[in-house]
């Protein structure tokens, strides 16, 4: 929920009454409890209008809430002896530069100038980032615009959740299909995971695939089969496509 950016609104997450001082104190009771939190707090639109943020302006609020959050866990951790994972969903373009070709979006924090992504890693455990793409190659594919946050990782000795989305596409909500393996189905999902997981398996970082979402997983199709031999002899679509329904993954 992006509402949860503006500083007015952290307490519901922090505050001596929120939702992180349940979920920790439940930890605390409970031997079996919560291996950790994923946050999805999303700074980049806004809730009440769609239309994108400026983050030089959310980003600094957005970044706040992640540290209070992180020096929580902290104590938490110390207290109890007990490890807790702290994860961020990110977008995967947060350190790229703009379709126009300008530098990607430096944020000033604590300090610090940087992108969100390199601010985000320094805080956390853990990301799972949004590559939400149908095919695993290519320019805009899963793989090339993974990379950037790994070698962030890397980095900072950070772990990476590459993330797949497999609802059906809903444009109102964002979700076009070439974000989506939807069409694709459980066949397509199973090359595309094939892939990434053997294209990063060496990378110390790679902690897997993360998918979006489980309604959506169940409900998935096998999905068209796929000559793959075709593509090498330059065949790129077929009669069975001929009704917009792409051939390739």
């Amino acid at each position: 929920d992006t509402a949860y950016v503006a500083p007015e609104n952290h307490a519901a997450i922090v505050g001596e009454r929120g939702l992180l001082s349940a979920i920790l104190g439940f930890n605390s009771l409970y031997q079996n409890g919560f291996d950790g939190i994923q946050s999805d707090i999303e700074p980049y639109y806004d809730g009440s209008t769609g239309e994108p943020t400026d983050l030089s302006i959310v980003g600094p609020f957005y970044l706040e809430i992640m540290s209070q959050i992180a020096t929580r866990i902290s104590s938490h951790r110390r207290a109890n002896q007990r490890h807790f994972v702290f994860e961020a969903a990110i977008p995967f373009w947060y350190g790229m530069s703009g379709d126009d070709g300008s530098a990607p979006k430096q944020i000033n924090y604590a300090g610090t100038r940087a992108t969100m992504d390199w601010h985000l890693l320094r805080l956390v455990d853990s990301v799972a980032v949004m590559a939400y793409r149908d095919v695993a190659e290519g320019v805009n594919g899963v793989i090339a615009l993974s990379e950037p946050t790994l070698k962030i990782a890397e980095i900072l000795n950070k772990d990476v959740l590459i993330a797949l989305e497999t609802q059906k596409p809903n444009p109102k909500f964002g979700v076009t299909a070439n974000l989506t393996v939807y069409e694709e189905g459980r066949n397509g999902l199973n090359r595309i995971m094939g892939r990434i997981n053997k294209k990063f398996s060496e990378r110390t970082v790679f902690r897997g695939i993360a998918l979006h979402h489980y309604a959506s997983l169940l409900d998935l199709q096998p999905g068209r089969e796929i000559d793959e031999t075709l593509l090498s002899r330059g065949v790129i679509w077929s009669k069975d496509a001929a009704s917009g329904v792409r051939l390739w993954d």
